[in-house]
């Protein structure tokens, strides 16, 4: 009887490592896209009886080995960048196998969606120094940048996740709906945004440029002084210097133009001790008349330097 007891419970042993014995896959996940294996990439195997899992991870070859159980059935998952890729069900075959060889294709995709921003005026002139927040709906995280001369700057954003966005410039403060990411295979997208400053006052200066001109003559430096000293009375007050041209000659060329000669007016102020934070120059080309170009009356009216209070 202890015979027979004891040849049964071998039986069983047997029984149960035969069941149990195991299959070694050797796995490499690639990027069917650029044809290179994927580092990094998660691949999880779960049993579709009693929902076990078996995962490794791919070295910097893309490879990663895993051990299943023979005759059973698995459902495999590769997973990367927050993404996961369904590779379908697998029937572990029974036998005396060396181990198989699998590639795994996924259409692999960066997770984070590049912006590319421009934020201008409602006339489409580029704004500087643009500060943009973009802060996360749930953990309220926040990422910030500031626009170049041109107006422009690159963010990254994570596919999937909505920010809300505020553009802040000078003392005012736009905000914008919150978005969703989208979930695109594209690596970079363009958008736009034209913001409309709201000053406390404009003004006129009293300066007149000779044509296609950019210096500024002794009377208008002389002119310029009487602003120079409502300046200093008023420490705390910053402006904008806006110069504008007719339409006369190219459009680039007198945005070049109107720019040169706001950046005059600065630098004279600066010189006389106004400190280059309070001052803002921009030129607006001809994208901003105040009255007809048709006449050389309203051409002349519409060469023009401003002075637009932000704050004070």
């Amino acid at each position: 009887m202890k015979k027979i007891l004891t040849l049964f419970l071998s039986l069983l042993t047997l029984a149960s490592f035969a069941q149990d014995k195991t299959l070694m896959y050797f796995i490499t996940v690639q990027n069917v896209k650029t044809s290179t294996n994927v580092e990094g990439a998660t691949v999880v195997f779960e049993n579709t009886v009693d929902k076990q899992k078996v995962e490794g991870t791919t070295s910097a070859e893309g490879l990663v080995n895993i051990s299943l159980v023979q005759g059973q059935k698995y459902d495999a998952v590769v997973s990367k960048d927050g993404h996961d890729y369904s590779m379908g069900a697998i029937d572990v075959p029974v036998g005396n196998y060396a181990g198989m060889k699998i590639t795994f294709p996924v259409s692999l995709y960066s997770n984070l969606l590049n912006y590319h921003v421009e934020v201008t005026n409602f006339e489409g002139v580029p704004e500087p120094n643009a500060k943009l927040v973009y802060t996360h709906s749930t953990t309220n995280d926040k990422l910030e940048a500031v626009t170049n001369a041109e107006g422009k700057v690159e963010v990254s954003l994570k596919k999937g996740e909505i920010y809300q966005l505020s553009i802040h410039q000078h003392d005012t403060v736009f905000a914008y709906p919150a978005k969703q990411v989208p979930l695109t295979e594209h690596s970079g997208v363009s958008v736009k945004y034209s913001i409309k400053m709201k000053f406390k006052e404009i003004f006129l200066l009293d300066i007149h440029f000779k044509s296609n001109d950019y210096q500024l003559s002794a009377k208008d430096k002389q002119s310029l002084n009487k602003f120079v000293k409502q300046l200093k009375t008023n420490p705390t007050m910053v402006v904008e210097l806006a110069a504008h041209t007719d339409n006369v000659g190219n459009d680039d060329a007198n945005m070049t133009l109107s720019q040169n000669r706001a950046n005059s007016v600065k630098k004279y102020l600066i010189s006389q001790g106004i400190e280059a934070k309070r001052l803002v120059a921009k030129g607006y080309g001809e994208k901003a008349p105040v009255v007809s170009n048709s006449t050389e009356k309203g051409r002349a009216q519409n060469r023009r330097t401003e002075v637009r209070i932000i704050s004070n």
